[in-house]
């Protein structure tokens, strides 16, 4: 009964899929909700914020992304960015999703210090109410450029050649701990020329757990506790018959 009992935690616990092949982002929305996800009775709701350019709203393409097209007019990512905020109805965990196409462009020949454009992902975060929660980088490819000197406080993801949707121009972010928001910002990297040409990344499937135990798993733990009560009355009486049995004068 310990051994079955110790087990409830993990044993009904799976991972639930935001799948970009079976839903539909419409066409020319910046922003849309899904409903309970693959039956988790969880809603995910997505928003994408331009500053400094102008782009195609999210699309989806074959290789199950979500893909980011922005034309930005400048190469300072304080003022030319997407930020991208995703919001859970109620708290997950182990949040993870990737980066695909992460990757800059050829030298510019007008700017031969200058690239055509640099993808960057920084301020990824997370928040469990007002509580920050910061992710792990896995599966990061060998052409990603992990700057953490640029901005002290933030850790900056840059494509580091051009790739055309290789896997060494991907990395994926995982957010353990419990959270109900995550976000992160593609901005133009300052490597990029001035006016930056078009660019494009994918965002991935979006995997999640459920932070609160699932139905089965709650009614599991009340049969087995049940159980366990029950099993023990027939010894707690006769302990009780024991102690309230007359003792012999001989004894």
């Amino acid at each position: 009964m310990t051994l079955l009992l110790s087990g409830l935690g993990t044993s009904h616990v799976h991972a639930f899929v935001l799948d970009w092949s079976q839903v539909t982002w419409n066409t020319g929305s910046p922003s849309q909700t899904f409903s309970d996800v693959q039956g988790s009775g969880i809603d995910i709701s997505i928003s994408t914020t331009l500053a400094g350019g102008f782009y195609n709203t999210p699309i989806q393409d074959n290789n199950q992304n979500l893909n980011l097209f922005p034309d930005w007019y400048s190469n300072n990512g304080a003022s030319s960015y997407i930020d991208v905020t995703i919001r859970f109805t109620r708290t997950v965990t182990n949040v993870s999703f990737s980066f695909e196409d992460m990757d800059r462009g050829n030298i510019s020949g007008s700017r031969p210090t200058r690239y055509y454009w640099e993808d960057v992902i920084e301020r990824a975060n997370g928040w469990n109410g007002s509580s920050l929660v910061t992710p792990t980088a896995t599966d990061v490819g060998s052409n990603i450029l992990i700057d953490t000197t640029s901005r002290p406080g933030d850790v900056l993801y840059r494509g580091n050649t051009n790739l055309n949707w290789s896997p060494d121009g991907s990395f994926t972010l995982n957010w353990e701990q419990p959270v109900d928001t995550v976000s992160f910002r593609y901005s133009s990297g300052s490597r990029a020329q001035s006016n930056p040409a078009a660019q494009v990344i994918g965002i991935s499937n979006i995997s999640f757990h459920s932070a609160v135990p699932e139905a089965g798993t709650l009614w599991l733990g009340a049969f087995l506790l049940a159980a366990l009560a029950l099993r023990s009355i027939p010894g707690m009486l006769a302990f009780y018959e024991k102690r309230r049995a007359p003792v012999s004068e001989n004894s």
